[in-house]
């Protein structure tokens, strides 16, 4: 990184450790005895990395900041504060990430018309989930039948398998759209867009899980493409690579918070 860009990136970091809440994350060894966590990584490993100008990029930086945000979403709610704290911090860290942009300008500029476009990637409102759907014909009749879960049981293991299936752009960000209507909270923005998973509602995971069901039934019987992206200005192979799934794995404990625009 040259000059300018480590001053940016110190400045970033300054504003996220300002936070006396900040200490909870100065080190790694809580991250160590927790099992969901395969990248244990703490602030000041990221201060010190800082100091000795070991990064290369500020996508580096970035990365790991985003990292230690993940890290700290895989604890308990009930018993750990780290879940609250992160959502302080990746406030702080995403307002001081758009003041100082130590990547391109055009970088941030085109993530953040990406993440805009998310409130229109469908044109029109976000169908209602709430019944069930059948249909007669094949093979979405097979789907509805073989592939049925319990709504009131959806697991997050059950709805990241399912966003697994999604192979195209224009599916993966129909479900992030709705996501992003349903609960704004569930989505990391940085670099990409993560989904905090343990911060869906039980009540959320239900509706994303029927929505997904109903799009990947519109698409086995051609009621939708899951290859043509009209609705976006830009080619799918250009979105999709700013999209970074980073899955949080902590299963059971969910944010009682919900928002809906």
């Amino acid at each position: 990184m040259n000059e300018q860009q480590i001053l940016s990136c110190r400045k970033i970091f300054e504003a996220v450790t300002r936070r006396p809440i900040a200490k909870l994350f100065w080190d790694s060894s809580a991250d160590l005895n927790n099992k969901d966590i395969s990248r244990p990584i703490s602030l000041s490993y990221i201060s010190e990395k800082l100091d000795r100008q070991i990064y290369k990029t500020p996508a580096d930086f970035v990365n790991d900041m985003r990292q230690l945000f993940l890290n700290g979403d895989c604890y308990d709610r009930e018993d750990s504060l780290r879940p609250a704290a992160i959502g302080l911090l990746i406030n702080d860290f995403e307002n001081a990430l758009a003041i100082y942009s130590p990547s391109s300008l055009s970088l941030n500029i085109k993530l953040r018309v990406t993440l805009d476009e998310l409130e229109n990637v469908v044109e029109s409102p976000v169908e209602e989930t709430t019944g069930r759907v059948t249909y007669k014909s094949e093979p979405a009749s097979y789907f509805l039948t073989h592939y049925n879960i319990d709504p009131e049981n959806v697991t997050i293991a059950d709805l990241k398998h399912e966003i697994s299936l999604l192979k195209t752009p224009k599916l993966i960000l129909k479900v992030i759209h709705y996501i992003h209507k349903l609960q704004p909270d569930a989505l990391l923005s940085g670099q990409g867009v993560s989904i905090l998973y343990s911060r869906l509602t039980k009540e959320n995971l239900s509706l994303i899980q029927t929505y997904i069901k109903k799009i990947m039934t519109d698409a086995a019987i051609g009621r939708i493409s899951g290859l043509e992206n009209s609705a976006l200005r830009e080619p799918e192979s250009t979105i999709i690579q700013q999209i970074d799934f980073v899955e949080s794995d902590k299963p059971e404990r969910r944010s009682s918070r919900r928002s809906k625009n």
